[in-house]
């Protein structure tokens, strides 16, 4: 999971400066709209496509990034919830040893009479 996690810091890092780039087309894409009017529409609509398709890659890194913590924080629950159950298994079994133990003298004495 861990292994995972790490993964997934180094894709935000690589989405982090493709983020920048992104910016980088929007100024580039405001120039050519003032340099060729006649393209505007066009530009524009590469610009748009551009944003849109980046604000969904964006969505969908933070997405995957909850369901990481998430399944995380599940794992983590599991294994605590393991390791407590071991050890009230094993906190029975001795009370039991020594209950029946302590108790089997008394039982001895009650059925004699």
């Amino acid at each position: 999971m861990q292994r995972l996690q790490r993964k997934h810091e180094g894709l935000e890092r690589d989405l982090a400066a493709i983020g920048e780039k992104v910016k980088d087309l929007d100024d580039t894409a405001q120039r050519l709209m003032m340099t060729h009017p006649d393209q505007e529409q066009s530009i524009y609509e590469h610009q748009r496509e551009i944003n849109d398709l980046w604000t969904g890659l964006a969505h969908k890194a933070e997405a995957r990034k909850t369901k990481l913590l998430d399944s995380y924080d599940l794992q983590r629950f599991l294994s605590d919830f393991r390791l407590v159950s071991v050890m009230a298994i094993k906190a029975i079994t001795a009370f039991k040893r020594k209950c029946c133990f302590s108790v089997l003298p008394m039982v001895v004495c009650i059925v004699m009479q």
